[in-house]
């Protein structure tokens, strides 16, 4: 594996300690004036207002990321807040100022001194707000205080939700004229052509004027190879009014004999983009690997060649206790490519760009999947709120070459378990809209629901089926949809470390199903009619061992 290599020494994550790994900004901000806020805050449980009277509750330190140990489960609970002063360096003066919150679960109310700043709902995906206003008005050394609430959403069901702040915080500076970051990095890159010739590559984005004039600004993109060398290079100008925010696209020269990214030779380029008003620069960069996925019926193609797939899931965290930290998780992908695993399905949370960052460099393939999960209840808001983080969901991360396939939703009408009907069969419309959305924000990549069941119909290429025994012999009438459309591809996604012992699962073997009409082999455990099992990960049975 070229991993640590390709991405440039000094730009590698696998090369840095974990305790890099873990302070490590995203590329949101990794170019930018920025500071992390990871210690100086407090924390309290209150469901009220009485947080910002401080005196009034009992506060405790928490460092940040923090979860809160009493907010295991899904359903309504007592809100939790955290506070900290917050002083504007002097350099900073002038600028835009934003918080950079790289997750902040479920639903976030951000104040400054009193005054709401701004709130976000998902806690998987990253969100700013500008504060610039507020600690503008300070006076040169003088303190504000940042209040956060955060909150589970008011939703029954088993799923873990993780309250609090678990993931870092930054507080970050730009220029008056700079690339969006209010949702996404600013940058969207796409391979709008490949093959072994050549690789063309298009650069999308949003500039943002919060100046109180018009200014033209110049755009620049360039694509560097993993030793630092410009291979393409170009550059506009944007018109931008006051106090508005234009979009620009790149069109940038033909890569010749690009070096193309694989799950052996994962090659990284990146794309550093610079916008220069004149008064200043702003820049972000973001990976790039040049490849080419596609999946059907007949199998799944890694640039042009059929590719055989050792597929696990990866869950975050530890049932809401703590915050997993991203060193620990990248030691997990270490573990799982050690083990001959070449996907890894993240399910419930979309995972920190860091995370990423690893498996794009380690060459992994990834599944990236938000909630809900089982029993929500779909209401028109929620569903908003949903639909929302998917956006965001592929946008934050669509430049990373690992992201193989888009999820919008885990378990939805699972049989025995599923929600209850929703008004409007609003289940099927939640699917079919995360689809939609999806397709419309990255065409280039295959879509999924999990769950083996209907409401998975609209997803583009692969549902999630568990172990065959569990299929076998807990919920049959899983298999039954993919044996019904012989031309749908399924994919196995799960193996369990200890099983599941609460429905009498011996252990984790997980057997890797094509929805195809070829016969069934006897002796294949739970095979169901239209399903053959086409591999097995044998390397899940051995850690079991090693960890019983």
């Amino acid at each position: 594996v070229l991993s640590g290599l390709t991405a440039g020494r000094a730009e590698s994550v696998l090369a840095q300690p974990a305790s890099a790994q873990n302070r490590r900004p995203p590329h949101a901000i990794r170019r930018r004036a920025r500071r992390l806020l990871d210690e100086g805050w407090l924390f309290a449980r209150d469901d009220g207002d009485a947080a910002h009277h401080h005196a009034a509750i009992a506060w405790r330190p928490a460092p940040v990321p923090h979860l809160d140990a009493g907010h295991t489960t899904g359903g309504a609970a007592t809100p939790i807040w955290y506070r900290r002063n917050l002083r504007m360096p002097e350099t900073w003066r002038g600028r835009r100022l934003f918080l950079h919150f790289e997750g902040a679960g479920d639903v976030a109310e951000v104040y400054v001194d009193g005054v709401r700043a701004g709130g976000h709902a998902g806690g998987a995906t990253a969100f700013s707000l500008d504060v610039t206003e507020p600690l503008r008005l300070r006076a040169p050394g003088a303190e504000a205080t940042v209040t956060v609430r955060v909150a589970a959403p008011a939703q029954p069901g088993p799923a873990v939700h993780r309250v609090g702040l678990h993931r870092n915080v930054w507080f970050v500076a730009t220029e008056e004229v700079h690339l969006d970051l209010l949702d996404s990095p600013g940058v969207q890159v796409e391979t709008a052509d490949l093959d072994a010739a050549r690789a063309l590559v298009r650069v999308r984005g949003r500039v943002v004027n919060d100046a109180d004039t018009a200014t033209t600004a110049r755009v620049r993109s360039r694509v560097l190879d993993a030793g630092g060398v410009v291979v393409a290079d170009a550059q506009s100008e944007v018109a931008l009014a006051a106090r508005a925010t234009a979009r620009f696209e790149l069109e940038l020269p033909a890569i010749a004999h690009p070096h193309l990214w694989s799950t052996e030779t994962p090659y990284l380029y990146r794309v550093s983009t610079v916008v220069d008003s004149g008064h200043g620069r702003d820049r972000v960069d973001v990976p790039l690997g040049l490849r080419h996925l596609a999946a059907d019926a007949t199998g799944f193609r890694l640039n042009g060649a059929p590719y055989r797939l050792a597929p696990t899931g990866l869950h975050e965290g530890a049932m809401g206790r703590h915050p997993h930290s991203d060193a620990a998780r990248i030691q997990g992908l270490r573990t799982l490519k050690g083990m001959g695993v070449n996907v890894v399905r993240m399910p419930h949370d979309a995972q920190s760009a860091t995370v990423l960052e690893a498996a794009d460099e380690l060459g992994l393939l990834v599944w990236q999947e938000l909630p809900p999960v089982r029993r929500a209840t779909l209401t028109g808001s929620f569903a908003a709120d949903h639909l929302g983080s998917v956006r965001e969901m592929v946008r934050q991360r669509s430049s990373h070459p690992s992201v193989a396939v888009w999820g919008t939703s885990d378990e939805l009408a699972l049989p025995g378990i599923g929600p209850a009907p929703q008004p409007g069969d609003l289940t099927h419309e939640m699917v079919r809209l995360g689809d939609e959305l999806v397709r419309a924000e990255d065409p280039s990549r295959p879509t999924a629901s999990a769950g083996a069941d209907p409401v998975a119909g609209p997803a583009g290429w692969v549902a999630a089926l568990y172990q065959a025994w569990t299929l076998s012999r807990l919920y049959p009438s899983l298999a039954l949809p993919y044996a019904k459309q012989p031309g749908r591809p399924a994919r196995a996604t799960h193996t369990a470390s200890v099983g599941d012992s609460a429905n009498g699962v011996p252990g984790p073997e997980t057997l890797v199903l094509a929805g195809s009409p070829g016969s069934d082999r006897p002796g294949d455990r739970g095979a169901e009619p239209g399903l053959r099992p086409v591999g097995r990960i044998r390397a899940a049975r051995k850690l079991h061992r090693r960890s019983a």
